[in-house]
């Protein structure tokens, strides 16, 4: 089981190491450039709002693409705008660029999972989860730990996602059966609706969380930001 998931599993360390380092890096930089608490924040929303876009129509550039090419978009959506940011410093085209890198975030991630997926035997997939999630915060937490002089942060954390992408483009992720994913999204609230309500509310906690939380801790982001990774992260793929 391992060893056919490894491919997948080195792309999530290496992508997640690439998001921590930026989690732990943006809000401070945007800080000392003068963007209050509150901009940041909708700074963060826009990322979660590219996540949600990503996850929604992601899918069909996967279909259309197959997964070796919609891993190689993905990530050079991520990694370009990661690597604009370094030369912007007005909210709106911040903005559109955390949004294009949550889409891609989004992309990465789905072919991840469903790689995962396909990869396991129903008696295996549990095991293959909590391994996965383990892989996962331990890597977000390194590069949050990792994290130096912000310029340096966005050059690495863009050189970890471009990397993520090798892997997953050997893997031979089939890309999945077309399917109206929005039309399926917008059914979930009436399929499960306490399930619906319960992940809503933890999403606006954890947003706040990630968004803002470096703020609290200015000489030492990656410490805090790792230690509550490692700590538990969070509760959205215990199931």
């Amino acid at each position: 089981m391992l060893a056919r998931a490894a491919p997948i599993l080195t792309a999530v360390a290496l992508l997640l190491v690439g998001n921590g380092l930026l989690g732990a890096t943006l809000p401070g930089r945007w800080l000392k450039e003068g963007i209050d608490a509150a901009t940041i924040a909708a700074l963060g929303s826009a990322t979660y709002f590219g996540v949600l876009l990503g996850a929604v129509f992601g899918i069909a550039l996967v279909v259309r693409l197959g997964g070796g090419r919609a891993a190689g978009l993905f990530a050079l959506l991520f990694a370009g705008s990661t690597l604009a940011l370094a030369v912007v410093s007005t909210p709106g085209p911040l903005a559109l660029l955390r949004l294009t890198g949550g889409f891609g975030l989004a992309g990465l991630t789905l072919l991840i999972e469903s790689g995962l997926n396909a990869r396991a035997a129903p008696a295996e997939r549990g095991r293959l989860l909590a391994i996965y999630m383990v892989v996962f915060y331990l890597a977000q937490a390194a590069g949050a730990a990792l994290s130096g002089p912000a310029g340096g942060n966005l050059a690495l954390a863009a050189g970890a996602v471009l990397l993520s992408a090798l892997p997953l483009a050997g893997a031979g992720i089939a890309a999945p059966a077309a399917t109206n994913s929005l039309a399926r999204s917008a059914r979930l609230p009436g399929l499960a609706r306490r399930g619906t309500l319960a992940g809503f509310s933890a999403g606006v906690l954890l947003g706040t969380f990630y968004a803002l939380s470096p703020l609290a801790a200015p000489e030492a982001p990656g410490a805090l930001m790792a230690a509550a990774m490692i700590g538990g992260g969070d509760d959205r793929r215990r199931r």
